[in-house]
């Protein structure tokens, strides 16, 4: 057994489903997330959880923009501890830098986050900063960042804690800045740089990860599954959208169903948009008896290709009143804009207190771009008794 309290291989879990994982941290860690409203949104947490099939599974979003790492840790209480997590991801000190607080200061602050972590029976995991290319603001910052990576991959070797590089991946070998193709604004990666972020995480945390997949549909009669035909298999009319679903659209996008794929339980439903100048959406309004205060899961598999600016990805669960007044939604994928290969979106939440129907949406932004579904599933995890 390590000195993190794990032991390398085995499963995280004790009774939950997957790695119950909540990134806590500043803006490279928030990024376009948005957890007080279900939104999740482009950051690497998102990628991480989508490119691993869900067996990272993140509950919470603690980064907060700006933050320090004493900031971070007045916080623990209200924004990580509650969300039970097993796993804490830890990306902190590039605002501390930048204000000049002593490296001996970030360093025991650091200490004091990896305690107060392991205090709640979570594995934490220390990741190094990116590089950062705004050296006019803080004269030797580059350096410092160095310095504070170096000392974070001697500190988890000797706790024998796992460490997540996301210095190297990012940086330009030539000049220390971010390379070219991960460039936003000196600070924070573009998209793509989230990305890379999130694979770089996976690599390091696979062995503590457990085996996990949710509850996907696998046949069209599971009356678990409130949505119809959620393995896309009938297309009776032969328009290229699968029965049970409809096609909102302003023009631009082709459907079609794509079968023969043994990697998933159906059909693909496919979307190819071509300079479409406004969203689309495969929709269906097929949950009627919507309970208040139970608590929903909508899951499924998909990929992307080919996205050009500004085209992204939007699946989206909007709650309304019987009456169809909208209440509130949430997005297990908010404005994605990057290629999934082999993804599996995943999101719980609560029904509101009026709820009575929902309507679900696989939307596909203005643009250019290539999106694919398969076995997308909405339940009610409460009337299940899975909980």
């Amino acid at each position: 057994m390590s000195a993190s309290g794990v032991t390398p291989g085995a499963p995280l879990l004790a009774g939950r489903p997957a790695c119950n994982c909540v990134p806590w941290g500043d803006s490279l860690v928030a990024w376009g997330d948005n957890p007080a409203v279900g939104y999740r949104g482009t950051s690497w947490p998102v990628y991480a959880s989508i490119l691993s099939g869900q067996r990272v599974n993140y509950q919470w979003n603690a980064g907060k923009q700006g933050d320090r790492t004493d900031q971070m840790i007045a916080r623990f209480t209200t924004d990580v501890q509650p969300h039970s997590p097993n796993m804490v991801p830890i990306l902190a000190g590039t605002n501390d830098l930048v204000q000049s607080v002593p490296l001996a200061t970030v360093t025991s602050n650091l200490i004091t986050m990896v305690k107060m972590v392991r205090s709640i029976g979570a594995v934490p995991v220390l990741c190094t900063l990116p590089p950062n290319n705004n050296t006019g603001n803080v004269t030797g910052l580059p350096a410092q960042i160095v310095a504070l990576n170096s000392w974070i991959k001697r500190y988890t070797a000797a706790q024998g804690l796992v460490l997540v590089d996301f210095y190297t991946p990012l940086v330009d070998p030539a000049n220390g800045h971010y390379l070219a193709a991960y460039f936003n604004d000196g600070t924070h990666p573009n998209n793509a740089g989230f990305v890379v972020m999130a694979q770089a995480f996976l690599a390091a945390v696979q062995s503590l990860l457990p085996a996990f997949l949710p509850a996907l549909p696998a046949d069209n009669v599971d009356a678990n599954n409130l949505l119809a035909d959620g393995l896309f298999l009938t297309d009776s009319n032969s328009d290229g959208v699968a029965d049970s679903w409809q096609l909102l659209t302003g023009g631009g996008i082709t459907p079609s169903l794509v079968t023969g794929d043994t990697t998933i339980q159906g059909n693909w439903q496919k979307g190819v948009t071509a300079a479409m100048g406004s969203s689309s959406s495969f929709f269906q309004q097929a949950i009627s008896a919507i309970v208040p205060g139970h608590r929903y899961a909508l899951t499924g598999k998909v990929k992307t290709s080919t996205i050009t600016t500004p085209g992204a990805l939007i699946v989206d669960c909007i709650f309304k009143t019987s009456g169809g007044t909208a209440i509130s939604d949430f997005r297990p994928i908010d404005r994605l804009d990057q290629p999934i290969s082999a993804g599996i979106f995943y999101e719980e939440t609560i029904a509101p207190a009026t709820a009575a129907i929902a309507q679900i949406f696989l939307q596909p932004q203005a643009g250019t771009g290539t999106y694919q579904f398969a076995q997308v599933g909405m339940y009610d995890l409460t009337a299940m008794g899975v909980l």
